[in-house]
């Protein structure tokens, strides 16, 4: 449901015309599961609108310890969960059986272990299908712009781990 997500729907679905596109989300206790659950609902609605019946949605729900990524709403630094994103292909590959998975991580994640072209091609080797990563060399400023060029609708986005909630509301109405 977030920025990098959608620019990655949108690109997919732009490269690969004639493909089925399977969208995975996972609720694996992140606090923000919640919007994060409906943004992505709206996005692959309106992407379906836009792209055909070719673009599907797959739930899933798994536990991870969230416990690192708990830093404080509002405050910056890393959300680190560990083998995270090792788990979430694992499980896109298990629920549509794919030809190959996407995911988006940026340049701007290049902290993250698991956020490279190296992981990648580890977890290509590991699951035994193609994984790409084709915004890994995009800063925000070129996701941003590749948006704009690809009418990506991001008033439905949802790019916020962890909202803050001191004020008694769940989860405010736009993400931080």
């Amino acid at each position: 449901g977030g920025v990098d997500s959608a620019v990655l729907l949108w690109k997919m679905c732009e490269n690969y015309p004639d493909e089925e596109i399977a969208c995975v989300f996972v609720d694996y206790g992140q606090p923000a599961w919640l919007p994060e659950a409906q943004a992505t609902q709206t996005l692959v609605d309106i992407a379906r609108e836009r792209f055909g019946e070719r673009v599907e949605l797959h739930k899933s729900k798994v536990r991870l310890d969230v416990v690192e990524m708990r830093t404080g709403a509002g405050t910056p630094g890393p959300r680190i969960v560990p083998s995270r994103n090792l788990v979430l292909l694992a499980i896109a590959a298990n629920l549509t059986t794919p030809a190959s998975i996407a995911f988006g991580a940026t340049a701007e994640d290049r902290e993250y272990p698991d956020c490279s072209r190296q992981f990648a091609i580890n977890a290509s080797v590991a699951l035994g299908i193609t994984v790409q990563v084709p915004l890994v060399l995009m800063t925000r400023e070129t996701i941003l712009e590749e948006a704009k060029r690809l009418d990506v609708p991001l008033r439905w986005c949802w790019s916020c781990y962890e909202p803050d909630r001191s004020d008694g509301i769940a989860f405010p109405a736009k993400p931080c």
